[in-house]
């Protein structure tokens, strides 16, 4: 394979002749037949696509999508492969910026692709990695991704456990995962900048007045319309605590002597827990005192 203009590239097959020669005289029979089947677009444009350029295309079609049926497993297992690409589009080129300083997009490690080609495949992506760049030197700074990850998922509905609105019950299972900072505004997609949020407090959040910020620990500090403030602080997870002197105790959870099961890494530590000098901070104590008061 190697590339050439234009954002092409040529991929050429070395076989036994007649096999070579088969797969030849298969394409064109495609390309002929297809030619009398297609017919004019919506906008009534006829396809004029040659005689080659639509063997091409068929060929692409059958080694993207096709099944090996001599090399398959029977459950399907080289059929089920994927083909994956990167690509990487400024942004004022994904928005459909036009003009001679507008840089193209790339196929990562390769050569450059045309814009419509760039923007047909991140309509079609699942999802895009954000790379901020220095303005001045155009060196890469950060990367991010607007949908939180699976693990990050995991941990917020495990931290949460309910919408993070004041006074809200609402499972985090039933709720949206909101950037407490918001992603159009420079906000990233980390643990520290995500809450959940019912759909209603989700709504409230964006279209109201009331405001929000997290700090250390996944503590919200909310502001209402008319500047009071409340705290929300994670709900006490259900699980079991080393204390100094007397072993484990039921954390004072919500659950706590309720009879439902517990569990912890009882081997991590001894039952006298972490000496002082080796416990982490508290995430409370630089806050406030006046943030830290009941509401």
């Amino acid at each position: 394979m190697k590339d050439a203009e234009d954002g092409m590239a040529e991929l050429g097959i070395l076989g036994p002749a007649v096999l070579v020669h088969g797969v030849y005289e298969r394409l064109t029979g495609m390309a002929t037949t297809n030619e009398k089947l297609v017919e004019p677009d919506a906008a009534g444009e006829p396809d004029e696509r040659t005689l080659g350029q639509r063997r091409a295309d068929i060929a692409l079609d059958l080694l993207l999508t096709g099944a090996p049926a001599g090399h398959d497993t029977d459950d399907g297992l080289l059929a089920a492969i994927v083909p994956q690409v990167s690509i990487t589009v400024p942004v004022t080129t994904l928005i459909g910026a036009e003009g001679a300083d507008t840089p193209p997009a790339e196929l990562d490690g390769r050569a450059p692709i045309d814009p419509d080609t760039a923007r047909r495949l991140a309509g079609a992506a699942s999802g895009w990695d954000r790379v901020l760049t220095d303005p001045i030197t155009g060196a890469m700074l950060a990367v991010d991704r607007y949908r939180p990850t699976a693990a990050m998922r995991r941990h917020l509905k495990a931290r949460d456990q309910r919408c993070r609105f004041p006074g809200c019950g609402m499972p985090a299972r039933n709720s949206d995962l909101d950037h407490t900072l918001d992603a159009a505004l420079g906000g990233a997609t980390e643990e520290d900048n995500l809450e959940d949020l019912c759909r209603r407090h989700h709504i409230l959040k964006h279209h109201t007045p009331w405001h929000v910020e997290q700090h250390s620990g996944g503590l919200l500090e909310w502001t209402s319309p008319l500047g009071r403030t409340y705290i929300d602080r994670p709900p006490p997870q259900n699980t079991i605590t080393f204390t100094d002197g007397s072993g484990i105790n039921p954390a004072s959870g919500p659950d706590a002597g309720s009879g439902r099961a517990v569990a912890a890494d009882r081997g991590a530590h001894p039952p006298g827990g972490l000496p002082k000098s080796a416990r982490p901070p508290d995430p409370w104590a630089a806050l406030p005192a006046d943030l830290l008061a009941p509401f």
